[in-house]
C-alpha cells in the first residue's frame, strides 16, 4: 500500500478489524484509526510514512510491526495517539501479550497528545518494544497525555533520558 495523500489504510468502524501482513509505505498516515475504532495491527512493515500509525479518538492493539522512517529528519511520529486515544503496544490476552514493535527514524517514536494514553510495558504485557534513533524524542507526551513504557529497548543502556519527554503545554 503506497503513496496515498491521506492514509494507506483508514479504519473508521467499531467492527473487529485485523490488519496483518501488509507493507505500507510513503503515505501521510500509514494507518489512520478513526473515532472509536479499535483494530489489531499485527506483523506489518511501515516505511517512510509521515505518521506510521495515527489514532484520533481511537483505540487499538499494535504488535510485531516494523515502523521506520529514513527521510531527512524523519516523519512526525511512528505511533501518534491524539485526542482521547488509547493504544496498547501488545495485546491483553494469550498468545501475544508483548509488543515486539520496532519504531525508529521519526521526530518522535511514540507521541501522545490531547488527553491520550500509550501503554508500552507494564503488568507483564506490552513489553519488549524497540524504540530508538528517533531524532527528537523516543517518547513524547504532552497536553495532559501519558506514555507508560517499561521493559523496552531505547537504543542504549541506560536509556538517554533527554529523549523521553513529558511536558505541559496549554492548548
Amino acid at each position: 500500500i503506497e503513496k496515498s495523500s491521506i492514509a494507506g489504510i483508514s479504519i473508521l468502524t467499531t467492527q473487529s478489524i485485523v490488519v496483518q501482513g501488509c507493507t505500507i509505505k510513503n503515505n501521510n498516515y500509514g494507518i489512520y484509526i478513526g473515532y472509536n475504532a479499535s483494530p489489531i495491527i499485527y506483523h506489518n512493515t511501515f516505511s517512510n510514512n509521515f505518521r506510521g500509525i495515527y489514532s484520533y479518538h481511537g483505540y487499538g492493539y499494535i504488535l510485531r510491526n516494523s515502523i521506520t522512517s529514513s527521510g531527512s529528519g524523519g516523519g512526525s511520529a511512528g505511533i501518534y495517539a491524539s485526542d482521547y486515544s488509547s493504544l496498547l503496544l501488545g495485546y491483553p490476552s494469550q498468545p501475544y501479550f508483548d509488543g515486539w514493535n520496532t519504531i525508529s527514524g521519526y521526530f518522535a517514536g511514540l507521541y501522545a497528545s490531547g488527553n491520550s494514553f500509550i501503554t508500552g510495558g507494564g503488568n507483564d504485557i506490552a513489553r519488549y518494544n524497540r524504540i530508538f534513533n528517533n531524532w527528537y524524542a523516543n517518547a513524547l507526551a504532552e497536553y495532559n497525555s501519558t506514555i507508560y513504557a517499561k521493559y523496552n529497548w531505547w537504543g542504549q543502556s541506560p536509556p538517554d533520558l533527554s529523549k523521553i519527554i513529558a511536558r505541559y503545554r496549554n492548548p
